[in-house]
């Protein structure tokens, strides 16, 4: 069992510990775009891509619904990793 004392700790508010979690799903939901390889066909990518994303879906459902919260409030505690600021 974890205490709050440790959780603040290492992050120092409840939005901080948020956006830590944002992160490590983002690099889950990142994950499917470096599949892409040069030499796939553009149908055989896009194919392959929603496969990958499906699977991450499945075996990260909370997460995935975590994602798209955020991303359906128009990303406002990822916006600065998504544009690259």
């Amino acid at each position: 069992m974890f205490q709050k004392t440790n959780l603040l700790y290492y992050f120092p508010s409840k939005e901080a510990l948020y956006i830590a979690v944002l992160r490590q799903i983002l690099d889950i939901w990142l994950a499917p775009l470096k599949a892409f390889r040069e030499d796939f066909a553009p149908l055989a990518a896009i194919k392959e891509y929603i496969r990958l994303k499906l699977e991450v879906s499945r075996d990260y459902p909370q997460a995935s619904r975590l994602f798209c919260m955020e991303m359906l409030a128009g990303a406002p505690l990822l916006m600065d990793e998504l544009t690259g600021d």
